[in-house]
């Protein structure tokens, strides 16, 4: 795929300017299709997970918890807890994932680390904390998923 790009030049003497696109060949050797294998970049996640209130994207060597949904400034606002936070959790650093699926409230997923929040035992304050995002009322695969890919990740570690 190749990507455009506008630039411009000035047309004659009006002074006017107008857009001309320009076409650039592609990044990657694969995309040239003389077979060399595509790298992926060192900030593209492995997987992205999108909750309600925000996403969860694993790296190769962290987890990023981006908190974004337009309900936090108004979860800051009462003081409930962490409506819009950015947190990069080193995989190394996760001692438990724990997906918890409450009677009446949505599931959320939290990170247990050293310095993460104690749980509560209150389900409401617990979702709304730094380590935790409220899963989609759904569908929750990406979340399952994140939860094994961690725990091999681990399981690499400690072999090597």
């Amino acid at each position: 795929m190749y990507s455009l790009k506008a630039q411009w030049r000035k047309q004659g003497e009006s002074g006017r300017r107008k857009p001309v696109r320009t076409a650039y060949a592609p990044a990657s050797a694969s995309a040239r299709g003389n077979g060399a294998a595509r790298r992926p970049a060192e900030n593209t996640p492995l997987l992205v997970a999108y909750g309600t209130g925000g996403r969860i994207e694993l790296m190769t060597d962290h987890i990023l918890l981006i908190k974004n949904h337009f309900l936090g400034d108004f979860i800051n606002l009462l003081g409930l807890g962490y409506g819009k936070v950015q947190n990069s959790i080193m995989i190394d650093d996760i001692s438990s994932v724990a997906i918890i699926r409450p009677l009446v409230f949505p599931d959320f997923i939290t990170f247990t680390f050293p310095g993460s929040p104690p749980s509560t035992g209150n389900v409401f304050i617990d979702a709304l904390m730094g380590n935790a995002l409220i899963m989609n009322l759904f569908d929750n695969r990406r979340f399952y998923e994140l939860k094994e890919r961690i725990h091999g990740l681990h399981q690499m570690r400690l072999r090597s």
